[in-house]
């Protein structure tokens, strides 16, 4: 709601005063919506919309919100909490995190912790972020990682990756089900400032449709760094942030980090 509040008084062409004037809506009450302190009516949305020469549209997308990561580490990590807002220092982004951690004990009132990591995990899917780059070809751990450090940027790899590390085989001694990682069925996820210069700094690999990469590049989203830790020159997310990614992505990346949880 916050975007759309800003391309209103962005796009609209007035003052504050003049668009305060025209919608009803006081510049204070602007600012407080921007701000994240106040949840507005869609109507009250309307109006500053009509008021600055748009129309209001309303439509439905695929969830994939980080903040429903952010609370599930949260409520299950009480250390994580104090790291993520060293990293942010915002009190909106907190309040973002607080109402997704009720949320999470609307929908898991037991408080079952494997249900909350998963709810959160589709909640957060990165195969609907938006700049999410899908990639399909040849790729090694290795090469994921010179790409992490020639791009000189922050980054983590999560996914495959990590679900090797921490898996627990199926009574057949199948990590995956009988898939290979990094293949589209179990894909590696890149965590990243930049999606697109790290997808060009990866040879021989062509976009594709998310149910056919093997490699996923994510934007960095705060916290995401939290307990990340390396295995060599591999630089890997936390095994919690593994298990919310792969919950994301779903099939036998979803079903091993389903019995990994299980386990716990």
């Amino acid at each position: 709601m916050q975007r759309i509040i800003d391309q209103i008084i962005e796009g609209s062409g007035l003052s504050k005063s003049a668009l305060a004037a025209r919608s009803g809506l006081a510049r204070s009450t602007q600012y407080r919506i921007r701000d994240g302190l106040v949840d507005p009516a869609i109507g009250t949305v309307r109006e500053l919309a009509l008021a600055a020469g748009f129309e209001l549209v309303l439509s439905l997308a695929p969830l994939s919100d980080p903040d429903a990561a952010r609370a599930a580490r949260v409520i299950l990590d009480p250390l994580y909490e104090a790291s993520y807002l060293l990293t942010t220092g915002t009190t909106g982004e907190a309040k973002k995190v607080d109402e997704w951690v009720e949320r999470l004990r609307r929908w898991v009132p037991d408080g079952n912790p494997v249900d909350i990591v998963s709810q959160a995990g589709q909640s957060s899917s990165l195969l609907h972020r938006p700049g999410t780059v899908f990639l399909r070809g040849h790729v090694t751990e290795l090469k994921l990682a010179s790409a992490g450090d020639f791009s000189q940027q922050e980054w983590l790899i999560s996914g495959a990756a990590v679900i090797d590390r921490i898996g627990v085989p199926d009574d057949e001694g199948a990590l995956y089900g009988g898939a290979l990682p990094g293949t589209s069925a179990c894909p590696y996820i890149v965590h990243t400032a930049d999606t697109h210069r790290f997808a060009r700094l990866l040879d021989n690999m062509e976009t594709v449709r998310p149910n056919k990469a093997n490699v996923i590049i994510a934007e960095y989203t705060a916290g995401v760094e939290v307990d990340s830790w390396e295995d060599g020159k591999i630089k890997l997310a936390a095994p919690i942030q593994g298990l919310l990614d792969a919950f994301g992505i779903r099939g036998a990346l979803g079903i091993a980090a389903e019995r990994i949880a299980r386990s716990w």
